[in-house]
Parts: C-alpha cells; sequence; structure tokens
C-alpha cells in the first residue's frame, strides 16, 4: 500500500480475500513464497487455491506521459490567453503492432522541449494572427496533434487511438497473466483458480469482442487455459461504470468463469456455483489507482476533509482523526503530525510520538453539510514504560532511591 506501483495489486488482492472469507475458511499464503496467496475451503470442504492478479495498463507509462504533456499545453495556452474550449489535444498512436497503438510521447522532463517545437510556436503565431481560422497541427515524431477553432467546446482533449487494443492473443493482457501465474505456482492436488481484475486495462473492455477483429478476454483465458492443466479456471472480474437509480452512473464489478476442460483437478459444479456467488461489490468503487503518484495538485486534493479534534480527560487523551488522514498514515503519504502540522510540544503531538497505549477505539460519523470526514476516534494513555521509567536521566534514582534532583532532607 506504500507504493503507489502496487497499490491497486494489494487492494485487488484484499477482495479477492474478503470475498472468499465469504465461500468458507481461508489460509493467508499458508507456505509464504511457495504457494498461491489463499487456500479456500468450501464448507470445510477440500482445499482450493486463489491466486490473485490485478491487470494494469500495459502502457501505464505512456498514459502518464499523455497526462502530463496535456498539463504542460494546456497551461501553455491559458498562458497565453487563448480561451478555454478552442484549442483540442489529440493523441494517436504509432503504426499499429499486435499489442495495438503505442504513443510516442516526451520524457517527463521533456516540458521544455516540447514548448519550444518549432511547429507548435507557428501554430500559436498563426492563431494569433488570424484568431477567427480554424487551425491544426501535428507535433512529429510525437503522437500529439492540436486543433484551434474559435467556438469554443465544453471537450478539449479527444484519448485518439486506443493503446492496448492486441489483435493477436498471445498479445492480450489476460493471456499473459494467465500463462505467467500459471508457471509461478505449478503446485499439485487442489484446484487452482486465478482471480484477475481490473478498473483500467482496456483489454477488458466490452469494445473488444465479435466483430472488432481483436481477442475478447474469455478468447485469450481459453487459449492460455488449453496449455497449462496445473491451472482449473480462471475468474475475470471487470470493474466498470454501469447505469444506476435515476440516471446516476455507479461502478460495479462483474465477473465471468472459464473453466480449463484439460485441467488435473476438474472443480465440482457445487464449487463451481460457489465461486460464481463470490461477491465482490460489497465495497464502493470510487476511481482508480494509477501506477504512479500523480503530481497533479487538483487530483490530490481531499473530496471531504476534517479537523483534528482533543480532549483532555485525567491521564487520557481523547483524539478524533479523519479517517482520510488515517488511510495516507497506514500508507505511509503522511503522519497525523505531519497532516495537521503539530507542534511537538502539543500535547496530541507528545502522546502520538511517545507511543501512548490506544484503550478505545470507534468511529465517528461524517457531517457532509459542514464538510467534516467521518473519523476515527482514539483514547490514548501513557504506557507503561512511560509511567514507571521516567526518559530523562535526572528523574532516575539516586543511591537512595530518591532522584538526583529530590532534596534529601525531609
Amino acid at each position: 500500500m506504500r507504493r503507489a506501483s502496487s497499490r491497486a495489486a494489494a487492494v485487488w488482492e484484499l477482495l479477492v480475500i474478503e470475498a472468499a472469507s465469504g465461500l468458507g475458511s481461508i489460509e493467508y499464503e499458508p507456505h509464504p513464497g511457495a504457494s498461491p496467496d489463499v487456500r479456500l475451503r468450501i464448507n470445510q470442504g477440500r482445499a482450493i487455491w486463489l491466486e490473485a492478479a490485478y491487470l494494469y495498463p500495459r502502457f501505464w507509462d505512456e498514459e502518464r506521459r499523455s497526462d502530463a504533456v496535456a498539463r504542460w499545453l494546456f497551461a501553455e495556452t491559458e498562458r497565453r490567453g487563448f480561451p478555454s474550449g478552442t484549442i483540442r489535444l489529440r493523441f494517436d498512436g504509432a503504426p499499429r503492432s499486435p499489442a495495438g497503438y503505442v504513443r510516442i510521447l516526451p520524457k517527463l522532463h521533456d516540458q521544455a522541449l516540447l514548448l519550444k517545437h518549432p511547429t507548435l510556436i507557428r501554430f500559436f503565431d498563426e492563431i494569433l494572427s488570424d484568431r477567427d481560422k480554424d487551425r491544426t497541427c501535428a507535433l512529429s515524431p510525437y503522437s500529439i496533434s492540436l486543433a484551434y477553432s474559435p467556438k469554443t467546446s465544453p471537450y478539449s482533449m479527444g484519448g485518439g487511438l486506443v493503446q492496448e487494443s492486441a489483435t493477436a492473443v498471445s498479445e492480450h493482457a489476460v493471456y499473459r497473466t494467465l500463462k505467467a501465474k500459471a508457471q509461478q505456482h505449478d503446485v499439485a492436488g487442489p484446484p487452482r483458480v486465478i482471480c484477475i481484475g481490473s478498473d483500467q486495462s482496456p483489454s477488458l473492455s466490452s469494445l473488444n469482442g465479435p466483430g472488432t477483429g481483436r481477442p475478447s478476454s474469455r478468447e485469450a483465458a481459453v487459449a492460455a487455459l488449453s496449455q497449462h492443466p496445473s491451472v482449473s479456471c480462471a475468474f475475470i472480474v471487470t470493474i466498470r461504470n454501469v447505469p444506476g437509480n435515476f440516471g446516476q452512473i455507479e461502478r460495479q464489478a462483474r465477473g465471468q468463469v472459464i473453466i480449463n476442460p484439460i485441467a488435473r483437478d476438474q472443480l465440482t459444479q457445487h464449487e463451481v456455483q460457489s465461486l460464481c456467488s463470490m461477491d465482490f461489490n460489497r465495497w464502493t468503487y470510487t476511481y482508480p489507482l494509477p501506477k504512479w503518484e500523480s503530481d497533479n495538485p487538483q487530483t490530490q486534493r481531499r473530496r471531504v476533509s476534517g479537523r483534528l479534534t482533543c480532549r483532555l480527560g485525567g491521564i487520557s487523551v481523547k483524539i478524533e482523526i479523519p479517517t482520510d488522514v488515517v488511510v495516507d498514515a497506514l500508507a505511509g503519504k503522511t503522519s497525523v503530525l505531519k497532516a495537521f502540522e503539530l507542534s511537538e510540544n502539543e500535547q496530541v503531538a507528545r502522546a502520538l510520538k511517545d507511543g501512548w497505549s490506544i484503550v478505545s477505539c470507534s468511529l465517528v460519523d461524517g457531517d457532509l453539510e459542514a464538510g467534516e470526514a467521518p473519523k476515527l476516534a482514539l483514547e490514548l494513555v501513557p504506557s507503561h514504560l512511560a509511567v514507571y521509567w521516567p526518559n530523562k536521566k535526572s528523574e532516575k534514582p539516586g543511591p537512595t532511591g530518591k532522584g538526583k534532583d529530590q532534596d534529601s532532607g525531609s
């Protein structure tokens, strides 16, 4: 959870563990480093291995650089005084390969170089010479094109060609992932199920399938399973936007099970039905977790914030911490002291830094109208170590059993 490069995969693994726990008893990595993630027993029956695999976009680095280029160019158009919506940006791809279209983009440290591109400068100069005329330009050798129209539009960026749109089954993300996982743990005995999930990978898009010239995720899974009898089935879960109540859009997980007919250890009909009942919608899906830490300030703003509150009672300290700060602190992105800029002399800061013990913990509902997030309420008391063994040397007992600063006469 600490690293963006593996955060979404870690969350997916937790979702698989939680969903499997509703079917029976589970053990997490019973043989660390030598077994799949979860050993499941449905109704105390035989063991079934579950392996979690999360699909990131194959060309995630190109997506990251696309985001950066968009920020650079739109900031430049704003600096030059062009009205918002008059400039449209589009990313296309290099000539198609079996893996799909791949964008050619500048490196993240090439911002100044891109903004000095002769074609871009000429494009801006031509607009300034005649603002009533449409203009277009392509920033060769990059997969970047811009268009100007004096008529403003709410849409200022187009995605262009989809990067990950494999035409060969062997290049499909599901195929490549299943083969890698099958070779990672070739365990004998219990059936093996590989649970693939994603809310980001274009390879699971509904646009891939019959009639598109591109293999579907099911076709890719069937092709991979046909080469690995050690895998009993693949469970593919796609998290996507679907129409909800009152015309609202909701994000939901929908899965499909692909049985391997040549598996050494076949699943029973009851086991397949149980796996199909795994509920991946017990949690609310909000936004994707990319493989990189965003440097865009707009994406770093908290949707709901809150204050740190503190109450003193006897020797204890009661604090309420907004849950978004707690999550960020557990992920290693911040700390309570840093988030609220607490002075080391404050009682709360001393209690947190000195490792006071937690004697009670509860959740406090948030107040959206007041802009207050839900909070984690903690009651802290000094630890036994802090009570009986003062930290300052001057307070240690002397030969007579009294502190050095105490008056020996009374």
